[in-house]
């Protein structure tokens, strides 16, 4: 690697954590976070530092270990940040370095798969700025952002014959979550397909393999109850009854991938992003096909967006496919440099319009006014350490490093309710948390703090409970 080409690779992966890393935690500081997810996370980080279980009372449905809803031992790594600075935004600043990691990896692997320096350098940038990883950045934290190095990573020791750190990789890419294991299986087969034949059919049944023991056996016994597959209820509700629904109804099958016109946007955002490359690379096919099953199979529309986390493993899958594709024609043509060149300023175009087409920032910078903020500051610190408390999503990360925090509407045990209308009042209305504050009052409890809109209630000796909405129960 030339001097130059390390200092723009170098200066970008900065620019890029640095970026995002001081994003996330000024929009963390702004309350513009939530109890879902980064409250759920840092409730369970901070439990395991103390040697508990990582107990989540914020989750719509408690559960005694978060390993239950979604297994991802690979958050352990991040355990000894908390010993160091008990914050959220140790997880914040993780997940920076997790997405502009992916700079140095992209132009590695590019430049295995035999793209020029310079061409490869681009590319690297491109994935780098893509607004899939953006997304994923100012939506709080979530453990996926482990998987784009960890997959880029096992890809480059694949495709650089390293089988003992290719092991290594592959593992930590299963501990990063469940489905995790089905990407690998899937990349088993493309390995096959490109006449890998050995390694690709070990990969293949250590990824099926390991999704069937945690899925049917870790996670239910962690969670003390089966696992559901209500998310792909259109299919049915197992993996062996989608399965089976697939084969039997091919075509229906990939239509309903197309069914909405939300479907239809996101997936032409990201293919487009990749200037439709990635559907020449046909060894690929399999691990783009798992991408978009899991999202658009899905019931759930939240799913079907360009926005959150859910961006950050199909952009990736995106990006290897495309490289597959670029090494593949380069052998077929000359003037394999001017190609090449041309491809990498070509994706930086579509990455810059898909930035652009999917409001990937359109809000990134709004906050609340400062007198807001300054209130809601205030609100937390009448809070007790280790009381018991129900609040709302946007209060709730500034409040879970106790073993018992609800995000309102549950109020359950709790001893105290914070709320305030001018906040998120997801999953209720500003309405039903207005509401609320009026119910409470007659209902016994105590209203011990107020200021402007901001309420903060404690429960006194005989005082009702405002039932939860049946759907967040």
């Amino acid at each position: 690697m030339a001097r130059g080409q390390a200092v723009v690779l170098a200066g970008v992966t900065m620019v890029i954590a640095a970026g995002y890393g001081a994003l996330s935690v000024w929009r963390h500081a702004h309350f513009a976070t939530n109890g879902h997810d980064l409250g759920i996370f840092d409730q369970a980080m901070w439990a395991l530092s103390r040697f508990q279980a990582p107990a989540t009372t914020v989750r719509h449905t408690p559960l005694p270990s978060l390993f239950g809803d979604h297994f991802h031992p690979v958050l352990l790594v991040l355990v000894p940040g908390y010993w160091l600075f008990a914050s959220p935004v140790v997880l914040l600043v993780a997940q920076a370095l997790l997405l502009a990691a992916v700079v140095p990896l992209g132009f590695l692997l590019a430049r295995q798969l035999g793209m020029p320096p310079w061409p490869a350098v681009a590319l690297s940038v491109a994935l780098g700025a893509h607004p899939g990883f953006t997304t994923a950045a100012l939506f709080e934290f979530h453990e996926v952002a482990f998987a784009p190095a960890l997959l880029l990573a096992t890809v480059l020791l694949a495709e650089r014959r390293r089988w003992g750190w290719y092991w290594l990789a592959l593992a930590l890419l299963l501990a990063t979550k469940e489905t995790m294991a089905l990407y690998a299986a899937l990349f088993g087969v493309t390995l096959t397909l490109r006449r890998q034949w050995t390694i690709g059919l070990a990969t293949l049944g250590v990824g099926l393999g390991y999704f069937l023991v945690v899925t049917g056996v870790v996670m239910p016994a962690i969670a003390d109850q089966r696992m559901t597959w209500h998310t792909y209820a259109e299919l049915g509700d197992s993996p062996r009854q989608v399965v089976e629904h697939v084969v039997r109804h091919p075509v229906a099958s990939v239509q309903l991938l197309f069914s909405t016109p939300e479907k239809r946007r996101t997936i032409h955002l990201l293919f487009a992003s990749f200037a439709y490359l990635p559907v020449v690379s046909w060894t690929v096919w399999p691990m783009i096909a798992m991408t978009l099953a899991e999202r658009f199979w899905s019931i759930r529309p939240e799913l079907w967006v360009f926005r959150y986390h859910y961006e950050v493993v199909v952009t990736t899958v995106l990006f290897v496919a495309t490289l597959y594709v670029l090494r593949d024609a380069g052998r077929r043509r000359p003037r394999r440099d001017v190609m090449a060149a041309g491809a990498a300023l070509l994706l930086i175009a579509t990455t810059a319009w898909a930035a652009w087409a999917s409001g990937a920032w359109r809000n990134a910078f709004d906050r609340a006014p400062a007198g807001t903020v300054e209130r809601w500051r205030a609100a937390l610190r009448q809070v007790p350490a280790g009381a018991r408390v129900s609040a709302q999503g946007a209060f709730v990360p500034h409040l879970s490093h106790r073993p018992t925090i609800y995000q309102f509407p549950r109020v359950r045990d709790a001893e105290y309710v914070l709320l305030d209308p001018q906040s998120s009042p997801w999953p209720v209305t500003e309405e039903a948390i207005r509401a609320a504050q009026e119910g409470l009052g007659t209902l016994g409890w105590d209203a011990i703090w107020r200021r402007d809109t901001a309420t903060l209630f404690r429960r006194t000796a005989g005082a009702g409970t405002l039932p939860a909405p049946t759907y967040w129960e």
